[in-house]
């Protein structure tokens, strides 16, 4: 049985090398029987935007298994996919890991935790 967790961040403005040990830190913490609930864009999307695949990249190695909400239609409701992040990872008891700065689309997805998870289930990791 997986233990099914989300991870929010915004690289933006932050080291995302600091992000990356973080990120470590809690697979490593939580073995390897995890499934990342992802709203990043997948490496096909990436690769089409013409956009650096540093942490898609990081993502897949660290994280095989992987459920993407990422919605890859031509109109994308990224809203609409936090919500649905937030409603799964409640159904399956998951918790959210937010790294860093809670902004952007990390601010959104960390409101909708609040909503639909049970506090311990949130987990604020500073960079520093």
């Amino acid at each position: 049985m997986f233990q099914y967790i989300a991870i929010s961040f915004s690289p933006s403005g932050q080291d995302i090398k600091k992000i990356f040990k973080k990120v470590q830190c809690i697979k490593n913490k939580l073995g390897s029987r995890v499934e990342l609930i992802s709203g990043f864009m997948p490496r096909k999307e990436v690769e089409k935007n013409n956009l650096d695949t540093e942490i898609v990249d990081y993502l897949d190695f660290i994280f095989p298994n992987q459920l993407n909400f990422y919605p890859v239609t031509v109109k994308k409701n990224l809203s609409d996919m936090r919500k649905k992040m937030a409603i799964y990872l409640s159904q399956n008891d998951g918790d959210a890991y937010i790294i860093g700065d809670i902004k952007g689309g990390a601010l959104q997805e960390y409101e909708l935790y609040k909503e639909y998870l049970p506090e311990e289930n949130i987990h604020l990791i500073p960079l520093d």
